[in-house]
């Protein structure tokens, strides 16, 4: 929460939790401690202005201290509501919905192409990313000797430009999807490509 939206938001849980029934128990949290606290945050938040090291540090004392007394009363509202949204926003507060993360493997690469470029030891790569992918990891293989396959770059996107290849050679490039908690999909089919 930024520094200008503390006053405004804390006179507004102490108005709503100082008069709802629902918060009678700790009512004088808000009416008392939170209402003494944002007084000394908005004195002193009025003399920082000026930018003196002891007056920020004033404000920062006061700060904290409204957000502890914030935090506590937040703390009682969460019991009292015991899962119910609708009564922890009539205590002024926003309900924090936690961001659903895709847990399972990423999906497969698909449609790479592999073109040599123009320059020596590089080619570029075009590609779909799969569902769920974070980043794509490619590989590479010098075709005609033994199948040995040598790390080589990381995208985000879905073009990639994969340098210091050996040149004039034919080479097999490969990807897969990476996706949360270092999942991984299957390598694509390679596909292979004179590198000049």
């Amino acid at each position: 929460m930024k520094e200008g939206q503390i006053s405004p938001f804390g006179h507004n849980v102490m108005d709503r939790v100082g008069t709802n029934e629902l918060f009678r128990n700790f009512a004088t949290l808000a009416t008392n401690d939170l209402k003494a606290a944002l007084e000394q945050f908005d004195a002193a938040l009025a003399k920082a202005v000026k930018n003196s090291s002891e007056s920020t540090a004033i404000k920062n004392s006061a700060k904290d201290k409204v957000l502890d007394v914030l935090s506590v009363i937040a703390k009682n509202v969460d019991i009292v509501a015991n899962g119910d949204e609708t009564i922890i926003l009539a205590a002024g507060y926003e309900v924090q919905r936690p961001r659903s993360r895709y847990e399972g493997d990423p999906g497969v690469v698909t449609g790479l192409v592999v073109e040599a470029t123009l320059t020596e030891g590089e080619v570029l790569c075009k590609w779909v990313k799969g569902e769920h992918s974070e980043k794509t990891a490619f590989e590479y293989d010098v075709e005609g000797q033994p199948e040995v396959w040598q790390n080589g770059n990381y995208a985000n996107g879905s073009k990639l430009l994969i340098k210091d290849l050996p040149s004039r050679k034919s080479v097999r490039i490969r990807a897969r999807s990476l996706g949360s908690q270092n999942r991984k999909s299957p390598w694509c089919e390679p596909v292979a490509v004179f590198v000049y």
